[in-house]
């Protein structure tokens, strides 16, 4: 059971999902693109990855001109003018990233706003788009709820709606948001992989991994798709191999995402838990020491470091030190898990001080 521990922390907990099911290939209106739009959008996309975001930016409004009905192309408009303006991208990891910080914010402050004004004149798609942006929920909802009255058939508005559940937690949301997505487009992709990250956080691991493979079968090679979740699947499916015991297959993902990736923190974590599973502690160990200097702020590497000490080297001082160490950590971490790992450090802590002769814990 221990080896599972770090684990666990990289799959968020949440609740089950339905039988796997595969995504129809029927491509709803508001998702489809014909094969000049598909190329337009690849030009404009590899554009934009070479730093030419402005010349990109032009391609895709030419191309929503077209397109007008196709919610990937506002999207990936968005992302040409963020790059524009020096800021990070918004397409998500998974809803249990981080938030942007308070400057990125502030700095897509502007934006929020044209698209604001871009969605009072415009459509549905324009909601959506604004909705994406938008920091605060119910704000998103608003803009949500408006496009739903102007199009009820639209899979992207539940979608979004699940999206926005699952950032607070709330999984049965998820479900019920899912369900009337699938339900007014089966084939579309971003439910799915919503669907299958949301799985993927529960208890079956073997339709985790079903589902996600599925996914990224569709997935890969579609120009719509952003390269971050077919990362974060693939890095997800790493986890779900250790977890099912094939400790070298989550190797082969890993190795296969080490060009994408490197030196990322979360993806030496599972790294770190392949080589535990194999019986490699020392590299283990390693691996989890650079990503906590990958990340110096994340629970999950100091977790893995403690549990490693305490149960495999059974050196208990140093675990206890870095117990202590994630019980401060996590006082501050904005991350899911923080709590959870600060009652795990304070239960292990007080073990350790009844114990010990003088009987006492560190504050």
């Amino acid at each position: 059971m221990r080896r599972l521990l770090a684990l666990g922390l990289l799959l968020l907990a949440a609740c089950g999902g339905p039988s796997v099911r595969e995504p129809a290939l029927a491509q709803g209106r508001y998702d489809a693109l014909d094969a000049e739009g598909l190329r337009g959008l690849r030009s404009a996309r590899e554009l934009l990855e070479s730093g030419h975001a402005e010349e990109a930016l032009e391609a895709l409004v030419a191309l929503r001109v077209r397109h007008p009905e196709c919610v990937y192309l506002a999207f990936w408009q968005e992302e040409a003018e963020i790059s524009k303006a020096a800021l990070d991208t918004v397409w998500p990891g998974s809803p249990g990233d981080a938030q942007p910080s308070p400057e990125q914010q502030e700095a897509i402050g502007d934006l929020r706003a044209l698209w604001r004004t871009r969605a009072e004149a415009g459509g549905v798609v324009e909601l959506l788009a604004a909705a994406r942006l938008e920091s605060e929920p119910e704000a998103a909802r608003a803009l949500l709820d408006k496009a739903a009255k102007l199009d009820p058939t639209c899979a992207w508005v539940p979608y979004a709606r699940a999206f926005l559940a699952a950032r607070e937690h709330d999984w049965s949301g998820v479900d019920q948001e899912l369900q009337r997505s699938v339900a007014l487009d089966p084939g579309h992709l971003p439910s799915f992989w919503l669907e299958s990250w949301s799985r993927a956080r529960g208890g079956d691991s073997e339709a985790a991994r079903a589902a996600l493979e599925i996914w990224i079968e569709r997935a890969t090679g579609d120009v719509r798709i952003p390269a971050t979740l077919l990362r974060g699947a693939e890095l997800d499916l790493a986890v779900l191999s250790v977890l099912a015991g094939d400790p070298k297959l989550a190797r082969e993902w890993l190795d296969k995402l080490e060009k994408e990736l490197p030196g990322e923190s979360r993806a030496l974590c599972v790294r770190a838990c392949a080589e535990q599973e194999l019986g490699h502690v020392d590299a283990a160990l390693a691996l989890a020491e650079q990503a906590q200097s990958a990340a110096p702020n994340a629970l999950l590497p100091l977790v893995q470091q403690a549990l490693l000490w305490q149960y495999w080297k059974k050196d208990l001082a140093r675990a206890e030190a870095l117990w202590g160490e994630v019980l401060t950590l996590s006082r501050s971490s904005p991350e899911l898990g923080a709590l959870f790992e600060r009652l795990r450090a304070r239960v292990l802590l007080d073990r350790r001080a009844k114990a010990s002769p003088s009987g006492t814990t560190p504050p």
